[in-house]
């Protein structure tokens, strides 16, 4: 796993991104692409950039890693998140550039393996800061999931005069989880009076 400091730089990206004019210039679709490939096998994923801005920027393509469970440490991200060959190119204002990538999975990942297409980004006028967008890639490793968890709090009360449920959720296995439920509230005679 990442400790904290390796990702200093993109929250510091992101933060002097959002304060500069630039910082709505860029738009990258989809936010996030997910792919189920077994060992060695691979996929292919589109990412569109549009320059929304008034004026042309220059922008540089590189692929980043995010979160790397243990059992995948000796994965680098290079190896399996391929960008094409040329990573530097224009956009026009209001234009639109399609970007495929290749996700070639190695024989011995397991679970998940997660990176970060990101596209930096500079316009004529020149700047000391770099703005940069991201987006995420998902590569499932099929049939090495472990869809684990444990619920280690449950807790129940009223808040701005609305009763609430919260649970708090510990993913155990090897692939990222979005865990959804649905709660019952019974009576002493085992029936449903609330569901939340």
């Amino acid at each position: 796993m990442m400790n904290s400091w390796n990702r200093l730089p993109w929250m510091i990206a992101a933060i002097l991104t959002a304060g500069t004019s630039a910082g709505l210039a860029m738009s990258v679709s989809p936010a996030r692409t997910e792919v189920r490939v077994p060992p060695g096998g691979n996929a292919t994923a589109v990412i569109t950039i549009t320059n929304t801005h008034s004026e042309a920027y220059d922008v540089e393509l590189s692929e980043k890693p995010w979160f790397i469970y243990p059992e995948n440490r000796h994965i680098q991200v290079e190896e399996w998140l391929k960008l094409p060959f040329r990573r530097h190119f224009r956009l026009k204002a209001g234009q639109s550039r399609d970007v495929k990538v290749t996700l070639r999975c190695p024989k011995t990942a397991t679970g998940e393996l997660m990176g970060m297409v990101s596209f930096a980004y500079m316009g004529i006028q020149k700047s000391m800061v770099t703005p940069m967008i991201s987006t995420a890639v998902y590569l499932d490793v099929k049939g090495t999931e472990k869809n684990t968890a444990e619920i280690l709090a449950l807790g129940a009360g009223a808040k701005n005069g609305r009763f609430q449920v919260g649970v708090q959720i510990k993913a155990t296995g090897n692939v990222r989880l979005r865990p959804s439920g649905r709660m019952h509230l019974l009576n002493d005679q085992g029936q449903s009076v609330a569901e939340y």
